[in-house]
């Protein structure tokens, strides 16, 4: 009894020290994140500032690039920093999300406008797809435009210039909203498959990135309710299957089901 009571207070005490460093850890997070954006939102700012020319222009062409390399490299930096935030708070259980009605087709457009952005440095061939008469769904409009851009980020960065990325949603022969995410891309070989969304985890450590895109886009869907599938074959592409329950969506409408699945 002696020897079972010892190791249930050595189980009690381990579990109080884990509890303790995990709030230290978001302690520390949290205020490191506030000492960083300060200065960080300066940099953003006074970069952007003399980039315009707003109190006069800048004497040297030159120089003007280098400000707005700044801004950028500050707002990736930025990106970064609330990249570990998503995760320091999942890893605590406690992911910030807020539920409103969204139309999925909105959600669309936002990821829509943004992807046309990027061709403009990736040259790629684009396709977006919503079926007509989609239900709203419940959540975090923020959050779900996160995880689909983290996808689509990622689909960009593994296709080569003049490959096509597309974006496609519908409901599913069960009646599931379905959001697709599919490349020409370089592909991914079977034994890297399990271990895409793990964070830090890269399948080529030669391009750039955190490794935190897949995990972070995988536990915002799952805060939703939702799953995501991965189907890839090396050197034709993957296609990114994400899928939210009906119990999510606002309203059932009467919809073609499965109008794009094909």
């Amino acid at each position: 009894m002696t020897e079972r009571q010892e190791f249930a207070n050595a189980q009690q005490g381990a579990l109080q020290a884990a509890v303790a460093a995990s709030r230290a850890k978001s302690e520390f997070l949290a205020n490191m994140s506030h000492e960083l954006r300060t200065p960080l939102n300066a940099i953003i700012g006074f970069s952007e500032t003399m980039a315009a020319g707003i109190f006069g222009p800048i004497g040297n062409l030159k120089y003007v690039e280098y400000l707005k390399d700044i801004g950028r490299s500050g707002k990736h930096l930025l990106g970064v920093i609330d990249q570990v935030l998503d995760v320091s708070s999942i890893e605590a259980g406690t992911p910030r999300t807020r539920d409103e009605e969204i139309a999925v087709a909105d959600l669309v457009a936002d990821c829509e406008a943004i992807m046309r952005g990027w061709l403009a440095t990736r040259p790629r061939r684009m396709a977006v797809e919503v079926a007509a008469g989609l239900p709203a769904i419940r959540g975090d409009r923020q959050k779900l435009r996160q995880a689909l851009l983290n996808l689509l980020s990622n689909a960009f960065k593994f296709t080569n210039d003049g490959g096509q990325i597309a974006l496609r949603s519908f409901l599913d022969t069960e009646g599931r909203l379905t959001i697709v995410v599919e490349d020409s891309g370089l592909g991914i070989p079977a034994g890297k498959m399990e271990r895409l969304t793990q964070a830090f985890y890269q399948v080529d450590a030669s391009v750039n990135g955190t490794g935190l895109g897949l995990y972070l886009a995988r536990h915002l869907i799952e805060a939703h309710g939702g799953s995501i599938q991965f189907r890839s074959t090396v050197g034709k592409g993957t296609t990114v299957s994400v899928v939210f329950p009906r119990e999510r969506l606002v309203v059932i409408a009467p919809v073609r089901i499965g109008a794009l699945a094909d």
